[in-house]
């Protein structure tokens, strides 16, 4: 809007318009009108570097965080892979079992921060096997890490609705979930 006034202040040229300052094909036309064309031309390129520099940053940025998230994913799918070679060689019933307790453990500490009933009813009863969590719990972190990792590069790189939001979804259910568990480890750490 502003360079929209300034042009019509200085009395340009009527065929030009505010958007052919940036066009370096356009040629400035002669006089007082040129020389403030050519430097608003200079002030836009150097926003529009500025910008871009900035740009550039945060994708850099924002792909360091999905390289962290991956590789925190990676860590938990081996440590599951790891605990199912050396303590669970046969995965039978019992295992399978063990995963749907996993998944509903993971489900209702998530869905906790958001609403109490609604974990209530998730999560699995308290008198449970638990030698199958060591197994199941990091292998669907993991895997729920990896995922959430894998749509944030592809929403950097696409930039498509069906990637932002899925993604979008996750690391608001990531982060309010760990809000949760830091506060609840220092009220657990302060009544030790």
């Amino acid at each position: 809007q502003r360079l929209k006034v300034t042009w019509q202040k200085i009395g340009a040229s009527p065929s030009l318009s505010p958007l052919d300052v940036m066009d370096p094909r356009v040629v400035p036309p002669e006089g007082n009108a040129g020389d403030v064309h050519r430097e608003m031309h200079r002030e836009m390129l150097g926003v529009a570097s500025v910008l871009r520099v900035l740009r550039m940053l945060g994708l850099g940025y924002a792909s360091l965080v999905n390289m962290c998230i991956l590789g925190f994913g990676y860590l938990f799918s081996l440590q599951a892979l790891q605990s199912g070679m050396a303590m669970h060689p046969e995965l039978g019933v019992e295992g399978l079992r063990g995963f749907k307790e996993a998944l509903l453990l993971l489900c209702g500490s998530m869905a906790r921060p958001f609403s109490e009933g609604f974990s209530q009813l998730i999560l699995p009863p308290k008198d449970q096997n638990f030698s199958y969590y060591t197994l199941w719990v990091p292998g669907i972190l993991g895997v729920l890490l990896l995922i959430t990792s894998s749509l944030g590069q592809l929403s950097l790189k696409h930039r498509r609705a069906t990637f932002v939001l899925p993604y979008t979804i996750l690391v608001v259910i990531f982060l309010v979930w760990q809000l949760d568990v830091s506060k609840m480890l220092s009220h657990v750490a302060y009544r030790e």
